[in-house]
């Protein structure tokens, strides 16, 4: 079931989110709810233009070109073709945001497939790239910034654009990663301004990479945690080092091999595997297999179980629900810590919200990091509040159910901001009168012991 997330779309500027050395993406748009979005604003096909945002709820129908200035928001599982093929995504300049709720694919033919012309792609869900053959070559000036879960099948070169990974601890490979591209008998390498920015606490897992004619090409984005590096190296060409930052742990795997008169020395943290062994390598495999994870109700209570099929280092999962715009934290199970057979969990929200509640689990691993799962959703439907009409010119009706003797009632736009609140004062039955633009607003009811959040819309 897809999540029902908070739309958190922001401009950024260099001013009030950097990252050291690493570029800054120019939006940050990371939890989208579908549901709320204008159906004139989701897209199945067709052109995003200057200054238009656009949202992608399935795969499209048919080709969609992202041009300079549009934004492709992607708030649901969808499969796309970069370069050539049917369902083709063109970046021209615009910008591919996969938020949290998304899990996306992108198919790449044969030839080579060119992410440019100021182009971004900004991953904050599950993305994964698939090349047969050739390679993708980030050029003029396009950034990949990934803080999430990353997976390249094939080779990415690096011409004059930007890789960023700030994945905290998620899985992140590129399969070849390299600045140098034979064709014909001809080289090409890349430009000065081409790199691979490491965040703080990110880890980066490659099978080769090839260094071309630029040092210090891996660069550390700054903060407390060291970075991750792993994988095969062919350093080639010119005298140069993957990078001079001491806070970068670069591990080789025991068959790297290097070319050419290489400077490899200038890096003082490079190691073999066997040595590696303080560093936590990037994992590819989840550290727990998930199997199902289900709600059901039981006078009033929701009911949540869930099932491991294997489990590596697994500390403890923290029971999620999503209410009044943000997740919180409900609970939490002790894990088995490692097992290569099934288990099964259990957990009991004795006081769910009227409506909808989500869940989702954040499972932790015995060295701090975590994953979530899927969320999933049951409705509580007894004894709601019901609002009239919706949508409404501004007189909104609410009826409260007769448990409720005191509630405070307040309505906020879609950055969060309380722009009417008041109290029942022992009423079940309300009106209020907003003066507010048209547009979608959230009513709240929060009374002892009772939360419920709705969406309103004004004509």
């Amino acid at each position: 079931m897809k999540i029902t997330c908070l739309i958190i779309l922001t401009i950024l500027s260099s001013a009030i989110y950097s990252r050291a050395q690493c570029s800054s993406p120019s939006i940050i748009a990371s939890n989208i709810d579908c549901s709320s979005i204008s159906s004139s604003d989701i897209i199945t096909g067709g052109a995003v233009n200057f200054g238009e945002t656009k949202y992608l709820t399935t795969s499209p129908n048919s080709n969609i070109s992202v041009g300079t200035g549009g934004v492709l928001i992607v708030c649901g599982n969808a499969n796309l073709s970069i370069g050539s093929g049917v369902n083709l995504l063109s970046l021209n300049g615009g910008a591919l945001v996969i938020s949290s709720c998304a899990d996306v694919t992108l198919n790449s033919g044969g030839s080579p497939t060119y992410i440019n012309s100021g182009s971004e792609i900004i991953n904050y869900g599950l993305l994964n790239i698939s090349q047969l053959g050739s390679f993708i070559q980030i050029d003029n000036g396009a950034k990949l910034f990934n803080f999430a879960s990353l997976n390249i099948g094939g080779t990415v070169f690096l011409k004059n654009g930007e890789i960023i990974n700030d994945n905290q601890g998620n899985t992140s490979f590129i399969e070849v990663l390299t600045q140098r591209m034979g064709s014909g008998g001809s080289t090409q390498y890349a430009s000065s301004n081409s790199k691979v920015c490491l965040a703080e606490n990110s880890c980066l897992t490659n099978n080769v990479l090839v260094n071309g004619i630029n040092s210090n090409w891996i660069e550390y984005g700054g903060g407390s945690v060291n970075a991750s590096l792993n994988g095969t190296f062919n350093i080639t060409g010119n005298p140069v080092a993957l990078s001079n930052d001491s806070e970068i742990n670069v591990c080789t795997s025991d068959n790297d091999f290097r070319w050419g008169s290489t400077n490899y020395t200038v890096v003082p943290n490079v190691s073999s595997c066997l040595a590696c062994s303080v560093i936590d390598p990037c994992n590819v495999a989840l550290p727990v297999e998930m199997g199902d994870f289900e709600a059901a109700i039981l006078e009033g209570e929701v009911h949540l179980n869930w099932r491991t099929i294997s489990e590596l280092n697994n500390e403890s999962f923290e029971i999620e629900r999503f209410s009044f715009n943000q997740w919180e934290s409900i609970g939490s199970i002790a894990g088995q810590g490692t097992s290569p057979v099934a288990n099964s969990y259990f957990y009991i929200d004795s006081k769910p919200y009227q409506g909808v509640n989500y869940y989702r689990l954040k499972q932790f691993d015995t060295d701090g990091r975590f994953t979530y799962s899927k969320s999933i959703s049951v409705n509580i439907d007894t004894e709601i509040v019901r609002i009239s009409p919706n949508p409404s010119n501004g007189i909104i009706n609410i009826s409260l159910p007769r448990r409720i003797k005191n509630a405070k009632i307040q309505v906020l736009d879609m950055q969060g901001r309380i722009i009417h609140e008041i109290n029942s004062n022992q009423q079940s039955e309300i009106q209020i009168e907003l003066n507010n633009n048209s547009g979608l607003y959230y009513l709240n009811v929060i009374a002892s012991e009772y939360k419920s959040s709705h969406k309103i819309v004004l004509k």
